[in-house]
């Protein structure tokens, strides 16, 4: 099964791109965190097991594209299907 972190050492990202992806994911959690919606669907995914949720997150990432949202961000959205990042980013959002 690949995984997110897999997909890094294959795309050999940058330091400065693994940075800006970081600081996407703070943000993108910041504004989770402050956003009753964007709360509930976060922990709507919660509820979901590991592929479920992989595969609902890239069609809300494809979505949020299609939308002109920010790349960067929603870059750093699909990082949550990697279970490594998603549950560190929950216990952000839901540790008020």
């Amino acid at each position: 099964m690949e995984s997110v972190g897999d997909n890094f050492a294959a795309s050999r990202i940058t330091a400065e791109e693994l940075d800006r992806l970081l600081d996407g994911l703070a943000r993108m959690t910041e504004a989770i965190r402050t956003d009753e919606t964007l709360t509930r669907m976060l922990l709507s995914l919660a509820d979901k097991g590991t592929e479920e949720r992989r595969g609902i997150i890239a069609l809300m990432s494809e979505r949020m594209l299609a939308e002109h949202n920010d790349p960067d961000l929603v870059a750093s959205f699909r990082l949550l299907a990697d279970p490594r990042v998603f549950e560190p980013a929950l216990l952000a959002v839901t540790s008020k």
